[in-house]
């Protein structure tokens, strides 16, 4: 008679590599994550930054455990990672110094600093700044003082109109609730899950600033330009039209389920983080999901003209 032990053991050893193939890998580092949602917006197309991980593709593998049970709850999930660097500077190999003095770069040891060092730690320095945002909306402490700190360094004029704010963004937190499932650990530096994702472009078509030594960008927003906020993710959708207005003052939206959404009150804006309050002082915080910050080619510029 066959060990039942045994026949149990064999059939999640063979289910198991079944499993895995549905939950979303540690992609590491990276600006970029998988996507199997991409649409089109009139001459505007999403940027492939998420992940999205649908119930009912857990539920037709492993029909009956808990995992579908946690899937079914939560609907589509949209794994998220951290932005990379951007380096103001493109074409240099990063530098760095050991606790000896030594340098070196990619190639190896150098004999002093890599060229460009100075300016790539200043983008490191901003870097880990907005990051520290980050950290505390995870770790869901000392938020309120670690904002301000980025609020009171922060030298945007007119941040409303800022070209930073075009692009795809996950809401962290809004009116000062925390928005990722929190059902797992936090991954500093891989995966969060996200019920959303939200688009901030130019309703007439994205338009470009001239091409400079630092690359070529989205052009300024005008005042009273007109924008589409609309989202990915999530069992209901949600498009909204809005204006860039340079007096910066908030403007709800509506509501994406449970979560009210605004536009403006932007206290800080950088490549990496948006920070925005409510007018009752909460705070909304969203994390860059797209590659849009580290400028376009002149081909895929041409892709909208």
């Amino acid at each position: 008679m066959p060990d039942r032990n045994m026949s149990t053991n064999l059939c999640i050893i063979l289910v198991a590599p079944f499993v895995s193939s549905f939950i979303a890998p540690a992609i590491g580092f990276s600006p970029i994550a998988v996507t199997n949602k991409i649409y089109q917006q009139g001459s505007w197309k999403a940027p492939s930054g998420t992940f999205i991980r649908q119930k009912n593709s857990l539920f037709s593998a492993i029909e009956g455990t808990e995992i579908v049970e946690e899937a079914e709850k939560a609907g589509d999930r949209i794994s998220i990672q951290r932005p990379a660097i951007h380096w103001t500077v493109p074409g240099y190999k990063v530098g760095w110094q050991d606790s000896e003095g030594n340098w070196f770069d990619a190639d190896g040891p150098r004999n002093g600093p890599p060229q460009n060092y100075w300016r790539q730690s200043i983008d490191e320095g901003e870097y880990n700044r907005e990051m520290a945002v980050v950290d505390a909306v995870l770790t869901e402490f000392d938020i309120e003082s670690t904002v301000k700190s980025i609020e009171e360094r922060s030298s945007t004029r007119l941040p409303s109109l800022s070209r930073k704010i075009l692009g795809t963004w996950a809401p962290l937190l809004l009116s000062g609730k925390s928005v990722r499932y929190n059902d797992k650990p936090a991954d500093n530096e891989g995966q969060m899950e996200v019920p959303f994702t939200i688009d901030i472009y130019r309703t007439n078509g994205r338009k470009f600033a001239p091409k400079n030594h630092y690359g070529l960008f989205d052009l300024r927003l005008s005042n009273g330009e007109e924008l589409t906020i609309s989202t990915t993710g999530g069992d209901d959708s949600f498009s909204a039209f809005t204006t860039a207005d340079e007096s910066n003052d908030p403007k709800p939206l509506g509501m994406k389920g449970e979560y009210p959404l605004q536009f403006g009150g932007i206290t800080s804006i950088s490549d990496y983080v948006m920070i925005q309050r409510t007018p009752e002082g909460a705070i909304d915080v969203f994390l860059r999901v797209d590659d849009s910050y580290l400028g376009v080619s002149e081909s895929e510029a041409e892709k909208y003209n």
